[in-house]
């Protein structure tokens, strides 16, 4: 799987960085070729084994939600788990080295999760100019139940509708937003047509 040897890159890299950082930082003497040797073998084959067991490369990045941040964040501190375990067991095992485990796991989980939100972003930026060079009908969804918010996903991907925002009949939800959509609030016709006529909405 190309996703899962690019997280178990991701993670090698954040062990490295955060080695040498650690290092340049707060230890300026050499660490032991024994040391590097044994943290960077315990790191990427813990986290080789943790991608594998907790399936992180079978999430789907496009549709990654707050969930799915939890085997991520399992897989980042379970690697420090086991380098902490694996130089204890060395003899290797004390403050400075609990730092760059830490240091080493939250890293991992940022760089993850940071690159994974870009491609979204960068997905969704390519998709909308895709989106924008179509003529497309310009709609409001009615109402904000779970069902009315479902159809975000699969507006945001149709090349004939774009998505403007909701319409609700209930005055508590004006100037709310839903996923940075605005909601409009109407109590009568008069209003609907308002609405219809100031953001230039087709249906």
């Amino acid at each position: 799987e190309i996703i899962l040897a690019c997280d178990i890159r991701i993670s090698t890299f954040a062990s490295i960085v955060t080695i040498f950082g650690v290092k340049l930082a707060v230890y300026p003497g050499f660490y032991s070729l024994r040391f590097l040797i044994t943290y960077l073998a315990a790191a990427v084959l813990s986290t080789a084994l943790l991608f594998i067991l907790l399936k992180t490369f079978r999430i789907i990045i496009r549709h990654f939600g707050i969930k799915d941040l939890l085997p991520f964040l399992a897989a980042s501190f379970g690697k420090g788990l086991v380098v902490s375990t694996v130089l204890a067991f060395s003899g290797m095992f004390d403050t400075l080295m609990l730092m760059i485990i830490v240091l080493d796991a939250f890293l991992t989980f940022c760089l993850l999760i940071g690159i994974r939100l870009m491609m979204i972003v960068v997905y969704d930026a390519l998709n909308r100019k895709l989106q924008d060079r179509h003529e497309r009908t310009r709609i409001l969804v009615f109402g904000t139940s779970d069902k009315s918010v479902a159809t975000i996903v699969r507006l945001n991907s149709s090349t004939h509708y774009r998505l403007i925002g909701f319409i609700d009949h209930s005055s508590r939800k004006a100037k709310m937003s839903i996923e940075q959509y605005p909601v409009f609030a109407f109590d009568s016709e008069k209003d609907i047509d308002k609405i219809l006529s100031e953001n230039a909405i087709d249906a």
